[in-house]
């Protein structure tokens, strides 16, 4: 381990076993006949390992296809089988799901029927909806469950909305009536999380203890949430509470709040907090209840208290502790019985945890704070520390996101891997939070631009992707996180770190750039991206481009470039993705002639004659079509000719238009006599004129070009009925062998192009000049070993265009 960064370690057997049955539902289950496209669980397979259960139905819920902003709200507003899988884990007998993290989800009527009945029937020992709207009987059913009887833990977090709201409105409620009373009995519950609510939200009745009725639990967390002195009461019956987080609760008496906390005295946690997004709490300041007071009071009395929250508060008072002039001042938990504490009411008292964060008078940069770990904005350990705790306080969050932003912009921050990690959960539990994901967003493009950059692993870049893609995908997003998400994409190694999520990243990746009235940078950023993304994959990975609608796409971006009369790299890149996505990917070829692609070439052309990179990267895409042999008569037309005949004595861009250029009639030509339907210009002018241009060019011309196979070259080598075309692929392959013979040498070897040039040598049909060529090629790949770099591996930048 480097600077806190964990060992890079592949997945697990058992984890890659989940994903392959993610992947091929079928190994474990088999569709019914009920025409529902649904699964159910093939005899005799069984899940009853809880974990391996729960990881199955967690991998299946997250891998939805075409899942924008993976909300599964949208996988529950239709009556098609979004989740065919389900059925499976009705099978109680044969499956046991054990814990179970819902958020975003729609369970109100909008829902496949049975999905959280059907959840609730197993023995659950922990369940969490997280910012879900569900009906008004979602307690009844989970107490009427068998989960309402197994579960150990329960958290319902962000989950009121306006539908229970609106509720409540229709009951046309007046003061003193009593509220439909809801049950929430968990008889063996140990851990309560009831966030962001109110007494009525859970209509429970005036005066209900919400609390007591639970005997063994000892975690209780009301973060936020409204209670009233009846409430706040009951508490203190909760007699084996060790840990209770009360952050930005409202009391109607701090007296009462104070009074029941004291009676909880096995407590090792307390949290009173406030938070950023709420002006600071200030408790009653006067000769009988002042903070030191309260603070005094509290931990008299909980004498088992090891940690204590009371951030944005005025708890913590001012600093009455003489200030040292060290040249260094001390650090957390440095503070001695015989020093002074700087916090009136926790003299000593040492903690483990102390939540100073937001705290009026920066006491938290004070000394002597009687604590081992501290919450605050005075150093990188501070804030990392609320990072981490706070991960579920969106105000919070939000001002610690941007002081590490700060740190980040000044390269100070060392431990870059928890930063990450801290980052990451955070932006995917706030994931409809704009500025959560703004500032988020923006410090993980300065650690993947950074010099820890190699340390991160490769699980921790996946958990990154994801992230950032949800960003992206959702609908909603800013336009300055989408710019922050691809600008972090881009310091990823492509395609390789992407491979496994290739389809997603390229449809995203598409839907950004066609976006109606899109701007300019992430349109340029998006197709730089696409365009990188389709160099350097094979033959599979550029049919799911062009799947994907990608050729149509560019069309439409050249189309609407040359409305405006405007060449710019966008224009020039558009045509360079479709060179990228053609390459050896006949579909894609075909897709380009049917939306009409010739038509935009010519338009092109015409529009922009010199502007050698748009002319370049157009007869790259041109060669690629000549290479399909069907889509070769669809060229044989006298215009098209003339052009490339034209293109043929360009000097433009080096060589390569006019490489590209006979690089297409050496393919039409290899037809045969017969394929060449046109009078004029005729094949034998058309041959002399790839000759002569050919011996126009310097072998050793550096080129713009990426080769990643040569099986189109080598199927001409031997075309002894096509001079032009036979001297055109011997030629390419002495030039490629030559200038970058480390690259190009092991590629040909490869691909048994040894074998062919050295036929071409000793056949006696065999010109001179390509006989001069074939024997620099054989030179080549002697002088070069079979242990070089890699086939396809370029040892420079250049991509292809």
């Amino acid at each position: 381990m480097t600077n806190n960064w964990p060992i890079s370690e592949p997945d697990s057997l058992e984890d890659l076993c989940v994903q392959a049955c993610v992947n091929n539902v079928q190994t474990l289950a088999v569709k019914t006949d009920d025409q529902q496209l649904q699964y159910e669980l093939k005899p005799g397979v069984c899940l009853l390992v809880p974990s391996l259960c729960d990881k199955l139905f967690k991998n299946l819920l997250e891998s939805q296809p075409e899942n924008k902003s993976r909300d599964l709200s949208n996988l529950f507003t239709s009556n098609a089988p979004y989740l065919p899988w389900l059925r499976i884990f009705s099978d109680t007998e044969n499956t046991r799901l054990c814990k179970i993290y819902l958020r975003k989800s729609l369970l109100h009527n909008m829902y496949p029927s049975n999905l959280i009945e059907l959840v609730l029937n197993h023995p659950l020992k922990q369940l969490e909806l997280v910012n879900c709207s569900f009906s008004c009987d979602i307690f009844n059913l989970i107490s009427a469950s068998k989960a309402g009887h197994s579960l150990l833990s329960l958290s319902i977090e962000d989950s009121v909305d306006s539908a229970l709201k609106k509720h409540f409105k229709a009951l046309d409620l007046q003061p003193g009536d009593t509220i439909p009373h809801i049950k929430l009995e968990c008889p063996h519950l140990q851990r309560l999380v009831l966030r962001d609510m109110r007494e009525h939200d859970l209509g429970l009745l005036p005066g209900c203890e919400i609390v007591h009725l639970f005997s063994q639990l000892t975690h209780l967390d009301l973060s936020r949430c409204i209670l009233s002195s009846t409430a706040v009461k009951s508490m203190m019956q909760c007699q084996n509470l060790v840990w209770l987080n009360l952050n930005c609760v409202e009391f109607q008496s701090h007296a009462d709040f104070v009074t029941s906390i004291c009676r909880i005295t096995k407590l090792r946690h307390l949290d009173i907090s406030s938070d950023a997004g709420i002006p600071q709490c200030n408790y009653p300041n006067s000769s009988t209840f002042n903070p030191e007071l309260i603070l005094t009071t509290l931990v008299s009395h909980l004498p088992h208290l090891v940690s204590l929250d009371i951030s944005a508060t005025n708890l913590a008072g001012r600093d009455t502790a003489p200030r040292s002039f060290k040249l260094e001042a001390k650090g957390a938990g440095d503070c001695k019985d015989s020093e002074r504490c700087c916090i009136p009411g926790l003299e000593g008292r040492h903690f483990e945890f102390l939540g100073l964060y937001n705290c009026p008078f920066e006491s938290y940069r004070r000394e002597n704070i009687p604590a081992k770990q501290i919450t605050g904005s005075k150093n990188e350990e501070q804030l990392l520390l609320a990072l981490r705790r706070y991960v579920d306080r969106r105000d919070d969050l939000n001002d610690v996101l941007n002081h590490l932003f700060t740190l980040f912009k000044e390269e100070t921050v060392i431990n870059q891997s928890v930063a990450l990690e801290g980052i990451l959960a955070a932006m995917k539990r706030h994931e409809d939070d704009k500025h959560i994901q703004i500032s988020g967003s923006a410090s993980l493009f300065y650690i993947m631009k950074g010099e820890q950059k190699s340390y991160i692993t490769q699980k921790q870049k996946r958990v990154l992707i994801n992230c950032l893609l949800e960003g992206m995908e959702d609908p909603e997003a800013d336009n300055v996180m989408i710019r922050n998400c691809c600008l972090t994409l881009c310091h990823l190694t492509m395609p390789q770190d992407v491979l496994y999520c290739y389809r997603r990243m390229i449809s995203t990746l598409l839907n950004l750039n066609h976006e109606d009235g899109q701007e300019e940078f992430i349109q340029r950023i998006t197709l730089y991206m696409i365009n990188h993304l389709a160099c350097q994959v094979d033959g599979e990975e550029k049919k799911v481009v062009g799947d994907l609608g990608a050729i149509q796409i560019m069309l439409d971006t050249i189309q609407n470039r040359l409305r405006e009369n405007n060449c710019d790299e966008i224009m020039e890149m558009a045509w360079s993705t479709m060179w990228n996505v053609t390459d050896e990917t006949a579909i894609n070829c075909d897709r380009f002639m049917e939306h009409n692609g010739m038509s935009l070439f010519i338009e092109c052309l015409e529009t922009f004659p010199e502007k050698p990179e748009l002319l370049r990267n157009m007869m790259g895409l041109m060669g690629n079509i000549a290479e399909v042999p069907y889509l070769r008569p669809k060229l044989m037309e006298k215009s098209f000719i003339e052009i490339f005949c034209e293109l043929l004595d360009s000097e433009k861009d080096g060589i390569e238009v006019s490489y590209n250029s006979a690089g297409v009639f050496s393919h039409m030509m290899a037809d045969g006599p017969t394929a060449w339907t046109i009078q004029s210009p005729s094949r034998d002018n058309v041959t002399e004129k790839v000759i002569s241009a050919i011996q126009r060019w310097p072998l050793k011309s550096t080129r713009n070009i990426n080769y990643r196979s040569f099986t189109p070259i080598l199927k001409i080598v031997d075309a002894y009925h096509a001079l032009g075309a036979q001297y055109w692929a011997v030629w390419a392959l002495c030039n490629l062998t030559t200038v970058y013979p480390q690259k190009y040498c092991p590629l040909l070897k490869k691909e048994g192009g040894e074998e062919r040039i050295t036929s071409i040598l000793h056949n006696p049909k065999t010109i001179v000049k390509i006989k001069d060529l074939a024997h620099k090629i054989i030179k080549n790949l002697n002088m070069n070993p079979d242990n070089s770099n890699e086939p396809g591996d370029s040892e420079s930048s250049d991509l292809e265009d």
